[in-house]
Order: structure tokens, then C-alpha cells, then sequence
């Protein structure tokens, strides 16, 4: 009885450790919480591996990026929702899949990592097929495709790639809204406890703009900076010096509405994440 138990045991090892090895690796990957991705809008503000549909992650590369990394070296992107269907590629270290500035449009097929969020940064996604999707460029809208040696690179034919949810991403640096609490809460028709304001110019800057284009009778830039851009708080709240000159002495707010007195002309433009004066 003992040796059938024993010769019982060696049997269940070997078919869990062939189990095991026939695994599919691309499942080490996982980690992430939540269900696989049907569509291209359950990225938004997700944490995912890229991989392409017939090959391996996506990893860096040199200056640049390659299809050739094992899943415990896959880049780890924040998925930076810029529009419907259309995201920042955040990577862990910061950076964001981009192709390469320059003026506009865009002519070569490199795809770097890159500091600044902008067009240059900015990815359209959509459905190939069930669990598989296209990547394209919105500056120039050439297709992210796997190249010579796995490099990824701009294409005219887009390659299939497949969205894994992993865990550890560095989320994209966004406004914290510094509240805590519970909200108040009275039943219809009884009283409100607070205030309100009534004269509050809060998207002055370009009103219902989401920074691809100044709207509204403030779009001359008389207020700075918009309630909401595409391309997060830093876009939205940046230096100004461009719309109010050096040190704000161009301010029309300024000039306009304090009368241009000289004892408040200058103050310091930066805007996020200081916003000193």
C-alpha cells in the first residue's frame, strides 16, 4: 500500500509540474485586479502590459522600446485617458510612449520615451478583434507595428496588440482634490447647511475647452489656464509667461482689472505644482 502511495504521489507531481511548464507565460503578467479588457474604453486609468498578439511584451529598449520583453520585464503603463478611446502611455519610470517631437507633422517612424504630455504623446486605440487592438499615432497617424529585431515602431500597417492588467504602475501626476469627509446628507425639501457663490469664473481661462483649442469670450487668455485639459493639471495650470509675458507684467487681468498699478506688476508664472504667487 505504501509503495502504490508513493508511486501515486510521483505520478500527481509530474502532471502538476508538466501543468505548470506548459503554462502560457504572457499569464505571469496578470497581477492586476479586474476583468480582461473587452473594449478600448476599460483602459481608462488602468495598469497594463502591452503585448503584442503573436509575440512578446513590450520592454525598453536602447532609446526606444522593443516587442521582445519576458512578462517579468514588461513595461508597466498607466493608461492616461486624453478622450474617448484615446490615451498617454504612462510608463513606471515616468516617461510616456511618444514619437519623436519635432514640428509638425511627424515624419519619422520612431517611437521614443518622452517627458511631455502633448499630441506627440497622445494614442488613439481601437478593437482588431476580440482582445486585440491597433494603436495610432494622433500626430501623424501612422499605426504603433513591430519592426526589425521587435523594435516598435510607426507603420503604415498596424500590428494586433493585447492589453494584460499588471499591478505597480506609477499613476500620471494629477490636481489631488484634498477633501475628506463624509457629504451631508438631509432629506427633500429640508434644509442645507454651506454657501453659495454666485460670481465664480471658474474655466475663464477657455471656457469648456479641453486645451486642443481656446473657447468662449475669455479665450484671449485675459484668465489663465482651463478647468479641464486632455493633457492633465500640468497643461492645464502651467507657466503662463507665454500669455502674460515675464513675470505677468503682460497680465491683462492686470492691466485691466488692477489698473496696471507698478507695486503688483510682477509675479512669478509658474503654476503647477508650486503655484507660488
Amino acid at each position: 500500500m505504501k509503495i502504490q502511495g508513493v508511486v501515486l504521489s510521483l505520478v500527481v507531481a509530474t502532471l502538476v509540474g508538466c501543468g505548470q511548464a506548459q503554462e502560457d507565460p504572457s499569464k505571469a503578467a496578470g497581477g492586476g485586479k479586474g476583468p480582461p479588457v473587452k473594449t478600448r474604453y476599460d483602459l481608462a486609468n488602468g495598469c497594463f502590459a502591452l503585448k503584442a498578439a503573436d509575440g512578446a511584451f513590450a520592454g525598453f529598449s536602447g532609446e526606444g522600446y522593443a516587442a521582445t520583453a519576458a512578462s517579468g520585464d514588461a513595461i508597466k503603463f498607466f493608461m492616461k485617458a486624453t478622450d474617448l478611446g484615446s490615451y498617454m502611455f504612462y510608463g513606471q519610470d515616468g516617461t510616456l510612449m511618444s514619437v519623436e517631437a519635432g514640428t509638425a507633422p511627424v515624419t519619422t517612424d520612431a517611437v521614443v520615451p518622452g517627458t511631455e504630455p502633448g499630441p506627440a504623446a497622445d494614442w488613439s486605440v481601437d478593437m482588431a478583434s476580440k482582445g486585440a487592438f491597433t494603436i495610432t499615432s494622433l500626430a501623424n497617424g501612422k499605426a504603433l507595428a513591430v519592426g526589425e529585431d521587435g523594435a516598435l515602431v510607426l507603420a503604415d500597417a498596424p500590428t494586433a496588440f493585447e492589453f494584460l492588467r499588471i499591478a505597480g504602475c506609477k499613476e500620471f501626476p494629477e490636481m489631488p482634490v484634498g477633501i475628506a469627509g463624509e457629504t451631508f446628507k438631509q432629506p427633500a425639501g429640508a434644509p442645507v447647511i454651506g454657501f453659495a457663490e454666485v460670481h465664480a469664473h471658474m474655466a475663464m481661462g477657455s471656457e469648456m475647452s479641453d486645451g486642443s483649442g481656446n473657447v468662449g469670450p475669455s479665450a484671449g487668455g485675459v484668465m489663465y489656464g482651463h478647468a479641464v485639459n486632455r493633457y492633465g493639471v500640468s497643461h492645464a495650470l502651467g507657466d503662463c509667461s507665454q500669455l502674460h509675458g515675464d513675470n505677468g507684467a503682460l497680465s491683462p487681468e492686470w492691466l485691466i482689472l488692477d489698473g496696471g498699478d507698478s507695486a503688483n506688476a510682477e509675479h512669478d508664472t509658474v503654476g503647477w505644482p508650486t503655484f507660488i504667487d
